[in-house]
């Protein structure tokens, strides 16, 4: 093994006890009572280390959420049906807990928090643009369903994990998905 490649382990390594570091703190406290302090003494580096990876605690958290996403989308596959899409989704958030509660943890407007929720709003209208002929403008449906649906994660992260993805996702179909559909459907015809 070369330096060069010894270098790159080491980064690694490093970069992910920084964001092992920012998951378990925040998990303890809020994400805003999270110094870079805490997050170095935590990590077991030095102050200037962070920065030599991270300009911020938000960039690591946006970079932290928009690989999440990313993983989400590679998981969502093309022809799949709803309930699939909503299976999918509910077993990644299971699978993702402890960042997905961190991810609950930030402001609305924080950053990090921004930019993923216009990530998510933009893989919901890809995913829901397809499948209807909207009666309801696309933006109302869409912001319906993406709050519904971090409602309803934000509830089952912290109070009812005794139900599975597999019942979560059915009682979402039934629940979220399934009214709004009905919405759309024309009652003056």
């Amino acid at each position: 093994m070369d330096a060069e490649q010894k270098l790159d382990r080491r980064a690694t390594r490093t970069r992910q006890a920084i964001r092992t570091a920012l998951l378990d703190l925040i998990a303890e406290t809020d994400y805003d009572r999270v110094s870079i302090k805490d997050l170095t003494k935590r990590a077991g580096i030095g102050y200037a280390t962070f920065f030599r990876h991270y300009q911020s605690k938000d960039h690591l958290m946006a970079q932290i959420l928009t690989e999440l996403i990313d993983d989400l989308e590679r998981r969502l596959q093309p022809g799949m049906t709803t309930y699939e899409e909503v299976l999918t989704l509910y077993k990644f958030v299971h699978e993702k807990r402890t960042t997905c509660l961190a991810a609950l943890k930030l402001a609305r407007g924080n950053p990090a928090s921004i930019r993923a929720w216009k990530r998510i709003d933009a893989l919901a209208h890809e995913r829901f643009m397809a499948r209807k002929d909207w009666k309801i403008p696309l933006d109302v449906s869409i912001n319906h369903l993406v709050a519904s649906l971090w409602g309803v994660i934000r509830w089952w992260l912290k109070d009812g994990e005794h139900y599975s993805p597999e019942q979560i996702a059915a009682f979402h179909t039934a629940l979220i998905l399934k009214q709004t559909g009905d919405a759309q459907i024309d009652p003056y015809r």
